[in-house]
């Protein structure tokens, strides 16, 4: 595998914004109130929207440096909404009908061979009563990547 994961998930940042579940500014500052999640990366930040979604690699398969199969990332996309359940529901369910079993060209030139949601994860809430819901994506790139 020649692309690092920390260039999938950026690819897939971009991917969320361009197919509207989510915003994405790289430097990750949000300006009033988004209409949409707000996209970061490790963590979930404890300002900032209430609305927001974390992207975290925690596992490729196989070996990373194989290059004559294919590259498979696993990837944690967490949810946070409001005080209301149903509005992280609705979020990751848009996000899971944008993303799952799909495939195509990246931003970055990030060639996706297919991409599965295999955790569909349990509302919890975090210490302001902001529902969350953690799914993870399996990501199978295209050999060679």
């Amino acid at each position: 595998m020649t692309i690092a994961p920390a260039a999938v998930l950026d690819a897939l940042a971009q991917h969320m914004a361009d197919v509207g579940v989510a915003v994405y500014t790289p430097n990750g500052i949000y300006t009033g109130t988004p209409t949409l999640p707000a996209i970061y990366f490790g963590a979930m930040p404890t300002s900032g929207p209430d609305r927001a979604v974390t992207l975290n690699h925690y596992g490729s398969d196989p070996d990373i440096f194989t290059i004559d199969c294919t590259p498979t990332l696993y990837a944690q996309i967490r949810w946070r909404g409001t005080k209301d359940p149903r509005v992280v529901h609705d979020d990751a369910w848009r996000g899971f009908l944008a993303l799952h079993n799909t495939s195509g060209s990246w931003p970055g030139g990030v060639e996706v061979r297919i991409i599965t949601r295999h955790i569909d994860g349990p509302l919890d809430a975090d210490t302001n009563g902001r529902y969350l819901k953690p799914d993870s994506y399996t990501i199978a790139l295209q050999p060679g990547d």
